[in-house]
């Protein structure tokens, strides 16, 4: 349980009970603040630990990224990729061998045309592979499965004429990785080229209206600001209301990374105030992750959803998400190598889609694992960082989640109260750095 503080306009104060495990939230009266729906029953996440409690992954996939490899054109100071080791990528005989073999392993949704299921192609850059790998991969499996959702992630850098009509011939949503102000972290910025601006403007104008398009921006300790973030890119687009996501937090995947990550008193209490009042102020609910995040904790109050149906953030914990090479090898998400090992000393290679039952996630930690998320206020809307990470690494990493957490919560109780929270009491227990 935590008791929070709230201060209204005229600096009167009140209290707040909120027990993030049963997503209760009450006033000083025992008065739900948001009224409770009706109740139903919530399946219990799996609550994986490395090989002790391995993952299981089923047939039955609903959210399914394909790593076309891992070769990209920049080199992002905090990229986790930027720093696995090589690996058999295969080729366009491969993606012949994929696409015979996955129809064995994929029950193709529920209606067995991929209704219900996302489809996701990484790379890298994925656009690298566009002519050898990703063109027939795509159109393969969009025939086969029509009634799948198709996503790419990309740095925007290699964007043309053939790659946007292909792009609208697919119906494939699009994610441009881009920070904004703070580009120059991750590498050159598309935008400063004016025939690659051209191409990222003219994917935004035509696929935004109809939400298939947006930046991803990830927040670093150098570039938190999401108001000068979003005016930055209403600059460049010339549009009003660009479509904005936040990708996440610069975790601490490798050494470079520490130095991007939000760990620092300083930086954590600037980022922390800037999402709250980005929020409250408006600019912050143009970006679609901060808008789902309220909207979620707000239904997780009204549902009374308990903590053990949290699984992790990222989603690769559950049964039927699946990260898969085109060679077949079954990897722990599409970031990693199957050459590379966790931190626990478990290999990322989780088995082979041939043998998919077999397949076992020996590489994470529930969050119901580590005790400073069982003992977190913010653990509805972060659920539990990376869960590979471990020691100083997944400290830091906790750090970083947890102010960018707290500013969501603090504004989300001000939404939901006119009143902005001064203080949270309770038995908060934060990482302690350099132990394991």
């Amino acid at each position: 349980m935590f008791q929070i503080t709230l201060a209204d306009a005229a600096g009167r104060r009140s209290r707040l009970t909120y027990d993030p495990h049963a997503s209760s939230l009450t006033d000083e009266n025992g008065a739900p603040v948001v009224a409770p729906g009706n109740a139903h029953p919530w399946p219990t996440a799996p609550r994986v630990d490395g090989a002790a409690e391995p993952g299981r992954k089923t047939a039955a996939i609903r959210h399914l990224k394909v790593q076309l490899g891992l070769k990209c054109n920049y080199a992002c100071s905090y990229c986790l990729q930027r720093f696995q080791p090589e690996h058999d990528e295969g080729g366009a005989t491969d993606v012949l061998h994929f696409l015979e073999r996955l129809p064995h392993h994929f029950d193709g949704g529920s209606d067995g045309q991929g209704r219900g299921v996302r489809i996701e192609f990484w790379g890298g850059e994925p656009f690298l592979y566009f002519k050898g790998k990703l063109r027939l991969l795509c159109l393969a499996l969009k025939n086969a499965y029509p009634n799948a959702t198709f996503a790419i992630v990309t740095n925007g850098s290699v964007l043309s004429a053939e790659i946007l009509d292909w792009i609208e011939a697919m119906g494939c949503f699009v994610a441009v990785s881009h920070d904004g102000p703070g580009q120059a972290q991750r590498g050159p910025d598309p935008f400063d080229d004016p025939a690659k601006r051209e191409w990222i403007v003219h994917l935004h104008d035509r696929l935004a209206p109809r939400g298939l398009f947006c930046f991803n921006v990830t927040l670093t300790a150098q570039n938190h600001d999401l108001s000068l973030i979003r005016a930055w890119f209403v600059e460049r687009l010339g549009v009003r209301d660009p479509s904005l996501n936040i990708e996440g937090m610069a975790l601490p995947y490798t050494d470079e990374g520490f130095a991007s990550a939000i760990i620092e008193p300083g930086a954590q209490r600037s980022a922390m105030t800037s999402v709250m009042k980005a929020i409250i102020e408006g600019p912050g609910l143009a970006f679609h992750s901060l808008r789902s995040k309220v909207d979620d904790f707000t239904r997780s109050l009204r549902a009374r959803r308990p903590s053990s149906a949290l699984g992790q953030k990222c989603g690769m914990d559950r049964a039927d998400s699946l990260a898969v090479t085109l060679t077949g090898e079954v990897v722990t998400c599409q970031n990693v190598s199957p050459e590379a090992t966790a931190p626990n000393g478990q290999p990322h290679r989780l088995g082979h889609l041939d043998a998919l039952p077999e397949a076992r996630l020996t590489t994470a930690t529930h969050w119901s694992q580590r005790r400073e998320c069982a003992h977190c206020p913010v653990l509805q809307l972060c659920q539990g960082s990376c869960m590979f990470l471990q020691g100083k690494a997944w400290s830091a990493a906790c750090d970083s989640e947890f102010t960018y957490n707290m500013g969501i919560l603090m504004a989300a109780l001000y939404l939901l109260t006119g009143r902005v929270p001064v203080a949270i009491d309770g038995p908060i227990i934060r990482p302690v750095h350099g132990h394991a």
